[in-house]
């Protein structure tokens, strides 16, 4: 899972008492999807050829996707 998720993931979910996120992959995982789209939700469309290029940039940025 790219690191960025895990970082934010660290921050949101709770800790047990070693310092390891009281997550599961699924919960982590669904977190991520819930930030993907909300931050899809917020891009301004202006066309598909500039909605693709926003959303490329966005998921190499933020995700480290490529």
């Amino acid at each position: 899972m790219n690191e960025r998720i895990l970082k934010l993931a660290s921050s949101c979910f709770p800790r047990d008492t070693d310092g390891n996120i009281n997550a599961t992959t699924e919960m982590i995982a669904e977190f991520a999807e819930l930030i993907v789209r909300e931050c899809i939700s917020n891009l301004e469309f202006h066309g598909h050829d500039a909605a693709v290029d926003q959303l490329e940039w966005f998921r190499r940025k933020h995700f480290g996707v490529e």
